[in-house]
């Protein structure tokens, strides 16, 4: 399981909060050395505003598929390797 960060302070969060996004939507766990890319924000069709950041991770264990069923929070998605 990927490992819990309540009660803890705010030290790594972003990272944190990748790590259990990653693995509770597609199953999949990443190195430690995760590497800050970019941030950007931009408002979507029905006004939403997304804040979009963006990490380069190394896999690590798992084999990845759509662990969210026919929830689609996004139009399409890509697996880089």
């Amino acid at each position: 399981m990927v490992e819990s960060w309540k009660g803890e302070n705010s030290i790594n969060l972003l990272e944190k909060t990748l790590r259990r996004e990653l693995y509770e939507a597609v199953v999949v766990k990443v190195k430690d050395n995760l590497i800050y890319v970019r941030n950007t924000s931009f408002e979507i069709e029905n006004g939403c505003e997304v804040v979009d950041i963006v990490f380069l991770c190394e896999f690590e264990d798992g084999e990845p598929y759509d662990n969210r069923g026919d929830i689609k929070p996004f139009k399409c998605s890509y697996w880089v390797n």
